[in-house]
């Protein structure tokens, strides 16, 4: 979400709240980025590539708190267990990412 956005959603809940205007979920707070409610996640990008080999590598990603409910997301998803996973990347979500994977045969 972007910053502007998430400024707005904190003066129209200091406004709602009758706290003060520039308030970001606690009293005496100032909106800003390093202490915005709404920017503070524990979520995480869980990249697996070289996953479950065939005649190619495949991809795996997940979007959670750890990588053990990162891996139960994808098993759940699946519906079967994982024999190979690959290699792991993780990525906080604060930060641009992009990846590819070509298609093969």
């Amino acid at each position: 979400m972007k910053w502007e956005i998430l400024q707005s959603l904190c003066r129209f809940n200091s406004s709602f709240y009758g706290t003060k205007e520039k308030n970001c979920g606690e009293v005496g707070k100032e909106c800003k980025k390093e202490n915005c409610p709404y920017i503070k996640t524990k979520l995480k990008l869980f990249v697996w590539t070289g996953f479950s080999p065939d005649y190619t590598d495949g991809l795996a990603f997940a979007i959670a708190e750890d990588t053990e409910e990162a891996m139960k997301l994808i098993e759940e998803d699946r519906d079967f267990e994982v024999y190979q996973w690959g290699k792991l990347k993780i990525y906080p979500l604060n930060q641009k990412i992009a990846k590819s994977v070509d298609g093969g045969g």
